[in-house]
């Protein structure tokens, strides 16, 4: 069943409150369908804390298998210029 725009846009948002360190790379639906992948990357020189905004989604770090790896609560470490892998559960 397809999605209305509204729904579609209410779930699109990024599932985190402050970010400013970071740039978003990727967006997309994950090769199940059941979650939106999300690949950030620490754009800063030193660790940053990302800190995460949960509406009742669940939230696990990932790869490039888009398996959950680990639940994720309200926030992640990153490491200077590391790289992030985020899957949001629809």
């Amino acid at each position: 069943p397809g999605i209305t725009a509204e729904e579609q846009e209410r779930e699109l948002c990024l599932p985190v409150l402050e970010w400013s360190d970071f740039a978003l790379e990727t967006l997309k639906v994950s090769e199940d369908g059941k979650a939106y992948i999300y690949r950030l990357q620490n754009m800063a020189p030193g660790p940053r804390v990302l800190e995460l905004w949960q509406r009742g989604e669940e939230i696990y770090q990932t790869d490039l298998s888009e398996k959950p790896l680990k639940k994720l609560h309200r926030s992640v470490t990153v490491p200077a210029y590391g790289i992030l892998n985020l899957r949001v559960e629809r």
